[in-house]
């Protein structure tokens, strides 16, 4: 059974959702990719907002991919926080959330190499809930509603 994924794009084009079909075409998911424009009620936070079930996700790329598949995802994670912004706007996170717990993860354009091998092997079931931030005074991932 493949693991469904959604993932929310603000103000792209039609070019772009098929970049991001391709993406995560060779990923052993049932992708489902959304336009949502900035221009609703709210203004968005992040650029990309991708919700999978979390460890789930993990455990099936290391078991199809094997050996790659850690620096796969270590790859595809740095690649999607480092893409730039248009020109005059401002750097956006991409921010996961978890289907399974709901705790969003988000990654700031910025973090240091360090941060995405925490990011593998974080537990979810240690925090009540999020959003989950890159502390990088006390290197680790921490919730900003509550302490862990």
């Amino acid at each position: 059974m493949q693991l469904a994924v959604e993932v929310f794009i603000s103000d792209v084009s039609g070019e772009d959702v098929e970049g991001i079909r391709k993406f995560w075409q060779p990923m052993p998911v049932d992708l489902v990719v959304r336009s949502v424009s900035a221009r609703r009620s709210y203004d968005l936070i992040w650029t990309i907002l991708i919700v999978l079930p979390w460890k789930a996700f993990l455990d099936k790329v290391f078991e199809e991919f094997a050996t790659d598949s850690y620096r796969q995802v270590k790859k595809t994670l740095a690649q999607m926080i480092g893409q730039s912004p248009e020109p005059g706007e401002a750097r956006k996170p991409v921010v996961i959330r978890d289907s399974a717990s709901g705790i969003e993860i988000v990654l700031e354009h910025d973090l240091p190499p360090e941060s995405l091998d925490l990011l593998m092997d974080l537990d979810l079931s240690s925090f009540r809930r999020g959003p989950l931030h890159y502390d990088r005074r006390r290197k680790r991932w921490r919730s900003e509603s509550n302490a862990t």
